[in-house]
């Protein structure tokens, strides 16, 4: 309350009508001093208060961008919009790209969900949306160690990626809310983390990761959304040569194949025969080891020689990253061949396409 008196009545003073009415004036014409700052809690359970517009409130603790949530303990505190708050984090929409066998990667997106990657201490990152539907393209030869620091376009660090063989991370990325301009970047980080960033651009969206070889070139492919497949369908990521399976659990490396970020993965299962004529041969896809998670029992299966397709069946299924980036098979029968292509994979980036 920051309203006082006008006069301290003592006693036998006489009261007048000017005095009187000076008080009485001085509360009709100053009623917001009266209640404001209030000198207790006021409660508004039984009360309905209209026409309080947004726009009029502010908050001297706030910052552009957040919003009001609820803590563990019911305090309402200012947040950024991201993570557990209402923001979105980072995801795209209607993504198309395409990945050469030398250096580069080409994308368009209609639309991204990106976020900032320099948050307030302890408090998730903020998410804007960003639309433009113009190509961009990222070339890993191009290095980001020249000062300032990384570059649009290329790598996130100085040195070249190693020649021994891993995933590179494709992310697109933005100089913030009001950007119309896309760029993208190249970063052995991955999603949560994101790529180090150029100096002026302050927010990412994660697009895809893709395997560069041992000669520095990547698996070419092309990317509709969240999968990623080989260049034509007929041209599969990996091939595993029909061989002559062992009783017990067989183990299939997908360390240069599939990515961390890898959801559901396709591949293309052949299961034959050494034997000359017919045969029933059985082969059990696994996640984990002794955990089925496809059962190809095929009667009368012909001789599958190492490089056939006969007796083939495509199996899309959730890939688990915890068995090592490895799936396993078990057959009944050591004469038994078996064979894996794997067609794709689909990565999290938050695009259903």
């Amino acid at each position: 309350m920051a309203l006082s008196r006008i006069t301290i009545w003592i006693s036998g003073q006489v009261l007048t009508a000017a005095a009187l009415n000076g008080e009485v004036n001085n509360i009709l014409n100053n009623p917001i001093s009266l209640i404001s700052p209030t000198t207790g809690a006021i409660n508004f359970n039984l009360q309905a208060h209209t026409n309080l517009l947004p726009s009029v409130i502010t908050g001297s603790s706030g910052a552009s961008t957040n919003v009001l949530q609820l803590s563990a303990g019911l305090v309402p505190i200012w947040a950024a919009q991201s993570g557990s708050n209402p923001g979105q984090g980072s995801r795209v929409a209607g993504l198309v790209g395409s990945v050469t066998s030398s250096f580069a990667a080409t994308f368009t997106v209609q639309q991204a969900v990106l976020q900032t990657t320099t948050p307030a201490t302890g408090i998730p990152a903020n998410s804007f949306v960003f639309g433009s539907t113009a190509a961009f393209t990222v070339t890993v030869t191009t290095s980001g160690g020249q000062a300032p620091g990384p570059s649009a376009g290329g790598r996130d660090q100085a040195g070249a990626f190693t020649s021994s063989g891993q995933f590179v991370n494709f992310y697109l990325i933005s100089t913030g809310n009001a950007s119309t301009s896309p760029a993208g970047i190249a970063s052995l980080a991955a999603p949560p983390t994101g790529p180090a960033l150029p100096t002026s651009y302050s927010a990412w969206a994660y697009l895809g990761s893709y395997f560069y070889t041992t000669l520095q070139t990547f698996n070419s492919g092309r990317q509709t959304g969240g999968l990623y497949t080989g260049t034509t369908a007929a041209t599969p990521l990996a091939y595993s040569s029909g061989n002559t399976a062992t009783t017990g659990v067989n183990t299939v490396s997908l360390s240069t194949v599939a990515p961390v970020t890898a959801g559901t993965l396709f591949s293309i299962w052949r299961v034959g025969t050494a034997h000359t004529g017919p045969y029933s041969a059985v082969c059990r896809v696994q996640l984990s080891s002794g955990v089925d998670a496809e059962i190809l029992a095929i009667d009368n299966a012909n001789t599958l020689s190492p490089t056939s397709t006969q007796n083939s069946k495509q199996i899309p299924f959730t890939f688990s990253q915890t068995s090592g980036q490895n799936i396993f098979y078990a057959v009944d029968s050591s004469n038994e061949y078996v064979g894996v292509d794997v067609t794709g994979y689909r990565v999290a980036n938050g695009d259903a396409a």
